[in-house]
């Protein structure tokens, strides 16, 4: 049994064991300059079937932006991965991000995305990065217990805005397959 389950079944009812926000990266082509999208989750942690974040913004016009989703009824509620993804399509997906031209699949280069560890013991990172010009995939774990990855993109999604790369890149990465 991981330390995550061990503690959320200590946790008082409702609370979120998710702490801080994560941090998305994008080294963008034209103009060059870095884009940052740092995500507080509102309730990431929790089985709440709705999700919540703030988003603050840095290299782009917009300084913040406020997302919502509602989870479909079904396991997802319990699996904090899912849940995470859901966030970051929803922050980073190519219908939903503000000034969408800034992410498109020829305007970006590299993709960081740093975040806590949400099935392993709660103190630990992830980093997840996507390298157009390798064409691959790392996930990077500082529990020295867990191993890492690395995957090659595939070729159809070189040619996909940054958001839905990191999303499936991060799937595969974490969960092992696609996202959808």
């Amino acid at each position: 049994m991981s330390q995550a389950t061990d503690q959320s079944s200590s946790a008082p009812e409702g609370e979120d064991l998710f702490s801080g926000a994560f941090v998305v990266r994008i080294a963008a082509l034209s103009p060059l300059r870095i884009i940052t999208a740092t995500v507080t989750p509102l309730n990431l942690g929790t089985t709440e079937a709705d999700l919540e974040a703030v988003v603050s913004w840095e290299g782009i016009d917009t300084v913040s932006t406020s997302v919502r989703t509602e989870l479909e009824p079904g396991a997802a509620y319990f699996d904090p991965w899912v849940r995470f993804l859901r966030l970051l399509w929803v922050v980073l997906g190519p219908k939903t991000v503000p000034e969408e031209k800034e992410f498109g699949a020829d305007k970006w280069s590299s993709i960081v995305l740093s975040s806590q560890e949400l099935d392993g013991a709660l103190q630990h990172a992830i980093v997840v990065v996507v390298d157009r010009e390798r064409g691959t995939a790392s996930l990077v774990r500082s529990d020295p217990g867990r191993q890492g990855a690395e995957v090659a993109i595939p070729r159809e999604l070189l040619h996909r805005d940054a958001g839905t790369v990191l999303t499936e890149m991060t799937s595969r990465l974490i969960r092992g397959r696609p996202w959808q």
